[in-house]
């Protein structure tokens, strides 16, 4: 089941746990990112976009969040993480 056919079944799909479920089963289990009934299911795909510079990332509340990766070297004394 995706999310696309479970919310059309009027159902929530609970994306951490990529399981679709009744309205009433999500408050039993840890689910997190619902999706429910007439809600947009997110994109599988997103486009890589390199920046240089500063940064700023903030959640997408109505698409209940998104992923994040970063690689690369840091080479300066005041590189962290936060």
């Amino acid at each position: 089941t995706s999310c696309s056919s479970c919310t059309s079944k009027k159902c929530t799909w609970c994306g951490n746990l990529d399981q679709c479920m009744t309205n009433a089963e999500t408050s039993f289990v840890p689910c997190e990112g619902k999706i429910s009934f007439n809600d947009e299911c997110p994109s599988p795909f997103t486009e890589n976009t390199k920046v240089e510079g500063n940064l700023v990332v903030e959640g997408d509340i109505k698409r209940l969040g998104g992923n994040i990766h970063a690689s690369g070297p840091c080479n300066k004394a005041d590189c962290r993480s936060s």
